[in-house]
């Protein structure tokens, strides 16, 4: 016998329901699926498992997660499927990294600097030519390009203290 307080259970929560983002259900119907009642999706013509499980964690190989009754080659049009298991490993998983977050290391700001290359005179970015107005595409420093209100501050070129400023003034 044991003795001591009573257990107490928790009481279960009921989990919150999960509803798939604009962006998911956009790209399920680039992929040629229907989001329907919040947790199911119907194929149309030609979809896929993969594209689906793409469309909603960012993994084709997420196929797996769903469970499916046979094989998922055989898909028929107007099939629809449990997408809960996506949506649950999606919400534990950011689907992709917000490009603020990013930052450009040093290594690869050299790398970008080596490849532009600097130049101090405007030119066409396309052809890399001098120009000697403005013109769609007009380049100066590393790789710069610039509106066309900004040509009186450059047609004469710039210093290397200006490219350099210029670059890693950059939203990288």
């Amino acid at each position: 016998m044991v003795y001591g307080p009573p257990k107490i259970r928790e009481p279960r929560r009921p989990e919150a329901r999960l509803a798939p983002t604009r962006d998911q259900i956009s790209r399920a119907k680039s992929k040629r699926w229907i989001i329907i009642d919040g947790n199911r999706a119907k194929a149309l013509k030609g979809a896929t498992l993969s594209e689906l499980a793409w469309a909603i964690t960012g993994s084709a190989s997420d196929y797996t997660e769903l469970r499916f009754p046979r094989d998922p080659k055989t898909l028929a049009e107007g099939e629809s499927v449990d997408i809960t298991p996506l949506l649950r490993k999606a919400a534990r998983e950011p689907v992709m990294r917000k490009t603020r977050d990013l930052r450009l290391s040093a290594k690869g700001s050299q790398f970008i600097r080596d490849y532009e290359h600097v130049r101090l005179k405007p030119y066409d970015d396309q052809t890399g030519k001098p120009i000697t107005k403005w013109k769609e595409g007009a380049t100066i420093g590393y790789g710069h390009k610039f509106p066309g209100e900004d040509w009186p501050k450059f047609k004469d070129g710039i210093s290397q203290e200006q490219a350099n400023r210029m670059f890693d003034r950059r939203d990288h």
